[in-house]
């Protein structure tokens, strides 16, 4: 399950807290956009939401329009990033 894929991560590599904006996956990309788009932190309605949207299969998994969204995120991430 998503939730359970995005909770086993703990952020750290060899004792180190590692860069935020490179320890982000796909997953967390698409599950923050529908947590910001719902505007609550009920991750169980960010997953509604993502299938209604069309973001995420039956099983929670990126679907073909999920990654296009997961380009567009990760765009606006490397702006963030150099601006």
């Amino acid at each position: 399950m998503l939730l359970k894929r995005l909770t086993q991560d703990s952020g750290k590599e060899d004792g180190f807290i590692m860069n935020t904006y490179s320890n982000i996956t796909n997953d967390e990309l698409v599950l923050q956009h529908c947590l910001r788009k719902i505007k609550t932190p009920d991750r169980d309605q960010a997953l509604v939401y993502g299938r209604l949207s069309g973001f995420l299969d039956n099983s929670n998994k990126i679907t073909p329009s999920g990654a296009n969204l997961v380009k567009f995120l990760k765009l606006d991430l490397a702006h963030e990033r150099v601006g």
